[in-house]
């Protein structure tokens, strides 16, 4: 799919020995696992019934809360998952008095439910940019 893109981008792909840049690819489907700890529920000891409204020592109050709480942290997660395509183009060390350098990198990121034809549109899209000193979001259109 790459290979067919830059050709016909108009790029000219020749064998290593003659290339000017050489260019590497990941195609990647990845998943994220975020966690987070939610606050336990404040308790109002005016409205808990089991809490007596007479008079109490301090320690008393402090008893009643610890066991009014949940004792265990509160955890939730959620997956996120996102395919991403990312190229590197190098200029050639047999061809470049500075031997292998990267020159450009992009990458572009949608969604998990990327079909086929969103794979080529991201693809497109990302090689619009190719050579481009661009830094920021870009919209996939289609």
């Amino acid at each position: 799919m790459v290979l067919a893109e830059l050709q016909q981008s108009g790029f000219a792909l020749v064998p290593d020995a003659e290339a000017d840049y050489l260019m590497t690819y990941v195609f990647s489907e990845n998943t994220e696992e975020h966690v987070w700890k939610e606050p336990r529920p404040a308790v109002d000891l005016m409205k808990t019934p089991s809490v007596p409204l007479t008079p109490q020592t301090t320690s008393q109050i402090f008893e009643q809360s610890l066991r009014s709480q949940p004792t265990g942290n509160v955890f939730r997660t959620s997956d996120y998952h996102y395919k991403d395509i990312r190229l590197f183009l190098y200029t050639n060390p047999k061809r470049s008095a500075d031997g292998m350098q990267l020159v450009w990198q992009g990458t572009i990121t949608v969604g998990n439910s990327t079909s086929p034809e969103r794979e080529l549109t991201m693809l497109k899209t990302l090689l619009n940019y190719l050579g481009k000193d661009y830094n920021g979001r870009v919209e996939v259109t289609r």
